[in-house]
Formats: structure tokens, C-alpha cells, sequence
């Protein structure tokens, strides 16, 4: 039987944080710098924060969600009722949000941050706010 060489093929598409857009880029950490900041979750290095940080794209970008995090998908959005960072409008939106992202990362809280306190967020129907 004759051997079939195997073809290599270079896109040149550059690195992992080069095929991510700019946007992607700015969410992403906007959302990892918020968690770390105020729930005390992080989930990625600082290698990673820098490369978020630093790196310039190229022409050919990654679609869709760019990682692997759950909460970048917008079919898990939906069903959780999760608001990303940069559409949070109300306090019910970013409280809400941000008690999803505590229990998805729970893991990664640091000590301090470990407590989640559950309590009602929906606004009350006479115009009062639920505690």
C-alpha cells in the first residue's frame, strides 16, 4: 500500500488570545476582574489576565463563546436567567447575576467570600423591595 504524506496547513491564526475579538477580550476580563474583586472568585492565572490584557488580535476570530465557562454560553444565559456584565442595567440584574456566578464558582471562592446569603430580589408589586 503507498504511504499518503500528510498534508500540513497554516492558517497562521496566530495564538488562542489573538483569535479572540476585542470585545470577547474586554468582557472577559471585566467579568473576571468583577468577580475577583467582589464575590472573591477567580478563575484564571495571572499569565491569563495579562494575555486578556495585552494581546492584539488578528483578521480571524473565535464566534460564539470563547472559552469553555459556562456562563459565556448564551444558551446557559437563558436558562439561568444569568445577565453578562456588560448588559447588567438594574440592581436586580447584577445582584441575580452575581448570586448565579457564586454558586456556579463556588469552588474558586476565596476565604471570606465563601457565604452565599440567599434572599428575594424580585420587586415587590406595590413598589417596595423584597429581602
Amino acid at each position: 500500500m503507498e504511504q499518503e504524506s500528510e498534508i500540513e496547513v497554516d492558517e497562521k491564526l496566530g495564538s488562542y488570545f489573538e483569535c479572540l475579538s476585542v470585545m470577547d477580550r474586554k468582557i472577559w476580563l471585566a467579568e473576571e476582574a468583577n468577580n475577583n474583586r467582589k464575590l472573591g472568585i477567580r478563575t484564571v492565572g495571572d499569565w491569563t489576565m495579562d494575555k486578556l490584557r495585552l494581546t492584539f488580535g488578528g483578521k480571524k476570530v473565535v464566534k460564539n463563546a470563547p472559552n469553555y465557562e459556562i456562563l459565556a454560553n448564551p444558551n446557559y444565559q437563558a436558562a439561568f436567567q444569568y445577565t453578562p456584565i456588560e448588559l447588567r442595567n438594574t440592581p436586580e440584574e447584577i445582584e441575580f447575576s452575581e448570586t448565579v456566578t457564586r454558586v456556579m464558582y463556588m469552588g474558586y471562592a476565596r476565604e471570606g467570600f465563601q457565604d452565599i446569603q440567599f434572599k428575594n430580589i424580585l420587586p415587590d408589586p406595590r413598589g417596595r423591595r423584597n429581602t
